[in-house]
């Protein structure tokens, strides 16, 4: 992902009847995780929101390091 340029993380649940948010966890490839505050350190999670009826959720961040990254999302 690039640095500093907001970068959108969305998926679809496959039941979202009656859910309205998720939670998001975004790990670095060091390790740490990419926390709420946008610093990095233990786990944190993202308040992540189902943006349409089909079950469609979105979360939009701005990376503060380079690498890849590892998104784990809990309904």
């Amino acid at each position: 992902m690039r640095t500093g340029v907001a970068n959108g993380i969305h998926g679809t649940v496959s039941d979202a009847e009656g859910l309205s948010s998720l939670k998001i966890s975004i790990q670095h490839d060091s390790g740490a995780y990419w926390r709420p505050d946008g610093s990095f350190g233990a786990r944190q999670w993202h308040d992540g929101n189902v943006v349409a009826p089909d079950g469609h959720w979105r979360l939009m961040f701005s990376p503060a390091a380079a690498g890849e990254y590892v998104v784990t999302v809990v309904a």
